[in-house]
């Protein structure tokens, strides 16, 4: 059950474990303060004084409350975390385990996680040359439409490059093994693939992708297009707040598209980013 909500948001567990009464009360009413003081073996009261703050729970009764909301391994150890952060009283711990708190929340806000896209081998050749050319990427999604399957000459000048060049990328497709040539056309045999996040071309893939996004608006961007960019000032934790949003919005995209008939291609960009050293 412990799944089903999202504990890594908030760097208070006392936070973390109101807003789990919350949510499972209204799944399942045996939720209660009073019954989870009961099953981790302490007076009703004294629970209700470590949620407003007044005192603590030790490691054996934080323990006990992950296994009351049945959280999985990674969530006990994040509560563990969170309440060794909030007793410790040395300035050089803390920091310690804050990196730990933060490596934790860093492998669920990968965006992997979220989406079923297959990941492309970071052992293979193919990784390097298929995000090192954006516009690789963009024929391979082009194909996925049946008009262009077909007829994937169409796109030279969609696209405005040469026939010459959209042959070598997709032979560099075929080589991939993610289209297959055949009487019809063009086979689309991997379509959903992600780059894995400790890739070293990420960054360079990413900067492209970007670079090419900012040349197509500038020369033939159209009046449906929708663009938005903003800068403000909050905490950290709204930022992190921010990010989940955006991972769960990221979850409905892929299921739009999955679900939808696929007529154009289009570009989708998301940069949460620092401007300041913290």
């Amino acid at each position: 059950m412990g799944k089903h909500i999202n504990v890594f948001k908030h760097l208070d567990y006392r936070k973390i474990i109101k807003e789990s009464l919350i949510f499972f009360h209204r799944e399942d009413k045996k939720y209660t303060i009073t019954n989870m003081a009961k099953f981790i073996r302490v007076q009703n009261p004294y629970v209700s004084k470590i949620l407003n703050g007044d005192a603590s729970f030790n490691q054996d009764q934080m323990y006990l409350v992950c296994r009351y909301f049945s959280f999985d391994s990674d969530q006990r150890n994040f509560l563990s975390l969170l309440l060794e952060y909030d007793r410790s009283t040395l300035i050089e711990r803390k920091k310690k385990i804050l990196e730990e708190i933060n490596t934790l929340r860093n492998k669920y806000r990968d965006s992997s996680r979220h989406i079923a896209a297959k990941k492309i081998s970071t052992d293979t050749n193919a990784l390097e040359k298929y995000y090192s050319n954006p516009l690789i990427q963009i024929i391979h999604i082009c194909l996925t439409i049946e008009k262009y399957c077909k007829n994937p000459q169409d796109l030279s000048n969609k696209l405005r490059i040469s026939e010459g060049y959209l042959n070598t990328i997709l032979e560099s497709l075929e080589e991939m093994n993610l289209i297959r040539k055949n009487e019809k056309g063009y086979q689309v045999l991997e379509r959903n693939i992600h780059l894995p996040k400790g890739a070293s071309i990420l960054k360079v893939h990413q900067n492209l992708v970007r670079m090419k996004s900012i040349e197509h608006y500038n020369s033939f961007s159209s009046k449906e297009d929708y663009f938005f960019n903003v800068t403000f000032s909050t905490d950290e934790e709204t930022k992190i707040a921010i990010h989940e949003e955006f991972l769960i919005f990221l979850k409905k995209v892929e299921e739009l598209v999955k679900k939808s008939n696929p007529t154009g291609v289009y570009q989708l960009n998301f940069d949460l980013l620092s401007w300041l050293d913290t």
